[in-house]
């Protein structure tokens, strides 16, 4: 037999396992990675957070970047979605958090990679796709006795578009990854981490022992409009700091009330026997009767003190847009996992939770990036909108000088008998024009860059912190990069196509950066940044004896156009508010009053736009209708059992410069819904 086959097959394979192995297999660092709100949790068009679990087993230490990387968008073209450092000793692990905007929970086709210094690939692994955008329950305690009993209970809801009747969603429930070295929960530090949960629940033991990071990023999360309910199981944490800040007082333990442990009639889902639903957003509904059972009934107990008010949950306490919800009831433990009750009970309060919510307007961090419903927000801000003039006066000055220039400069030169003298005369015609329109371009876009904002803060009555939504519109001169930073404990990104804005979205100590982002020379960037402010002693809304409303403002800066919304269903104009005074509904000029889409209601700014604009600002009306644009019928901008007071801030937010670039107008828009604050 001939050699030379085993011998062309042994050279063959010395010569594959002399290949060196792909830099990942030898590399030291291990990565893994998951939602910060639990694996299964649903997408959500808004921001969220990934928690990377990164670990050195090598015995040097390793630095370099990591990449949130999306594959999935026009061209297959891969994006850097955002990225953040790291660097890690020999045989260390740590937990870091990467901001993602929806675009990697929507398409499944994304991966998260660590790369060193040079760029390489160190390590990878993919994110798992999630489903659609249902309501969700983040239980923080671990392990969860209600999760197997809850996960994918259908939901009647009235919410996210639904103009009568009732709509589907189907409830998750999740838990948070746990911290391998410490045995912790791995919680979000931005309040934008819990853009994706509808209810958050815990116990008190845990909330008093979380990181401060975590519990202010919760509370900040509450504060713009989120549901928290807690079951005390400790005496001691009724004294803790974060439960009087959030009830707005000292609370103490009171006996159960006695409907808690009467029959109760839930609302649930029924498919009908012939699978076919009532319509479009209807579904067919049954009533449960449940009462607790003995042991549950045995454990009730209320609570009573700062803001708090009974439920059929136990008992709560509005804090800023949000609700804090002492259960009377610990789902927690076996005797309540198992109560039929109990599980309605949880599923009822996640409903009225997702409802509950289109009283927010523009809910924090829970847009799109790509959001359809921008242009009128561009258009207020980009400064191309004043200098349409230019266009057509150059147009003009062109047909002037195709008229001059041509049949007249040749008439005259032929009349003196030069006729070609008039080619003498046709550059300086060119030169005098182009003149003309450089200097209208000069006049109409001006020779340096400028930045333009409109904010929406949307605040509790008599807060002084609330939630912000900041569209800064970013103009510059010439084709350069803008790094633009967020306020801490803040999200933004650059709005529009992505394909259209490269930029780095970058995480380190100081917050979130946009850096190298790519500015068009004079066309308009719009950068929306979800935020919080401070208001001094915020805007007080208070009932008075006689059934008036008081109105107190206490922001350090007077309110301009004011209109005012009280549960009656009337509304009132004032012109302005100045710092520190109050004034009465009573005393308003009264307006037209919005109409009813379904289960929410409209902005109807047209119906104050000419007011406010003639009487109080300039285009504050317009500024309006530009935020009704961004909600459309989802959102209830005046809940019938609230007062809402609308007003501009005089002054804005007092910043000179973003990104490098002066602030040529800053328009700061205030919303404040319910009762609260000093009269």
């Amino acid at each position: 037999m001939n050699g030379r086959p085993l011998r062309w097959l042994w050279t063959t394979l010395l010569l594959l396992v002399s290949l060196p192995r792909s830099a990942a297999a030898d590399s030291p660092i291990h990565l893994e990675v998951a939602p910060v709100l639990g694996t299964g949790s649903p997408a959500s068009d808004g921001w969220g957070e990934l928690s990377v679990r990164l670990e050195n087993s090598g015995t040097t230490p390793v630095s370099g970047m990591l990449e949130l990387r999306s594959n999935a968008l026009v061209n297959e073209t891969a994006r850097v979605i955002s990225s953040a450092p790291f660097s890690l000793a020999p045989h260390a692990r740590v937990h870091l958090f990467l901001p993602e905007n929806g675009l990697a929970s929507r398409n499944g086709r994304s991966r998260v990679r660590a790369l060193d210094t040079q760029g390489k690939e160190l390590d990878s692994a993919d994110l798992a796709p999630q489903r659609t955008f249902d309501a969700l329950l983040f239980h923080l305690d671990v392990p969860s006795r209600i999760m197997s009993t809850l996960s994918g209970f259908p939901l009647p809801v009235t919410r996210r578009s639904y103009s009568y009747g009732y709509g589907g969603s189907t409830l998750s429930v999740t838990i948070p990854e746990l911290n391998q070295s410490s045995g912790e929960a791995i919680l979000p530090d931005l309040a934008a981490g819990y853009a994706g949960a509808t209810l958050v629940l815990a116990n008190g033991r845990r909330l008093s022992s979380m990181d401060p990071a975590a519990l202010d990023a919760l509370g900040n999360w509450l504060l713009a409009g989120g549901a928290l309910a807690v079951s005390i199981d400790r005496p001691e944490d009724l004294a803790s700091p974060w439960l009087e800040a959030f009830a707005g007082g000292r609370v103490q333990r009171t006996g159960a009330a006695r409907a808690l442990a009467h029959t109760t009639q839930f609302t649930v889902r029924s498919d009908p026997q012939n699978g076919k639903h009532l319509g479009y957003g209807e579904l067919h509904v049954a009533q449960e009767a449940r009462a607790p059972s003995l042991a549950v009934a045995r454990a009730l107990h209320g609570f009573s003190g700062g803001n708090l008010r009974d439920t059929p949950w136990g008992a709560a306490a509005s804090y800023g847009l949000g609700e804090l919800h002492l259960l009377a009831f610990d789902p927690n433990t076996e005797a309540a996992a198992s109560d039929r009750w109990v599980e309605l009970e949880l599923a009822d309060l996640v409903r009225h939770a997702w409802e509950r919510a289109s009283a927010v307007a523009l809910p924090h961090a829970q847009a799109s990036m790509e959001d359809a419903r921008l242009p009128a927000v561009r258009k207020l801000l980009d400064p191309n909108q004043g200098t349409r003039w230019t266009i057509a006066v150059s147009a003009l000055l062109l047909l002037l000088y195709a008229a001059l220039a041509g049949p007249l400069n040749f008439h005259l030169a032929a009349r003196k008998g030069r006729p070609l003298a008039a080619l003498w005369h046709l550059p300086i015609w060119a030169l005098s024009v182009m003149a003309a329109i450089v200097v209208l371009g000069i006049c109409g876009k001006g020779i340096n860059g400028r930045s333009r904002h409109l904010t929406l803060i949307e605040a509790g009555a008599g807060m002084g912190r609330a939630a912000a939504t900041r569209f800064r519109g970013l103009y510059a001169s010439s084709s350069e990069n803008l790094t633009v930073r967020a306020a801490r404990g803040a999200v933004l990104d650059v709005t529009g196509d992505p394909d259209e804005s490269p930029r780095d979205l970058l995480t380190d100590r100081d917050g979130l950066r946009l850096d190298r982002l790519r500015a068009k020379p004079w066309d308009l960037l719009l950068v929306r940044e979800d935020a919080f402010v401070n208001l001094a002693g915020g805007v007080s809304l208070t009932a008075l004896p006689n059934g008036d409303l008081s109105i107190k403002n206490q922001t350090a800066r007077d309110l301009l156009g004011v209109v005012v919304a009280v549960p009656s269903g009337h509304w009132g104009f004032l012109p302005r508010i100045k710092d520190g005074q109050s004034a009465k509904f009573s005393d308003a000029k009264a307006l037209p009053s919005p109409m009813t889409i379904g289960a929410t209601r409209a902005l109807s700014a047209a119906l104050f736009a000419s007011t406010v604009n003639a009487q109080a600002a300039a285009g504050l009306g317009d500024a309006w209708e530009a935020f009704e644009s961004l909600t459309g019928t989802d959102a209830d901008w005046w809940p019938e059992e609230s007062p809402v007071l609308l007003a501009q801030l005089e002054g804005g937010e007092g910043a000179s410069s973003d990104s490098g670039l002066k602030i040529e107008t800053d328009r700061v828009l205030i919303r404040v819904v319910g009762y609260g604050g000093v009269k």
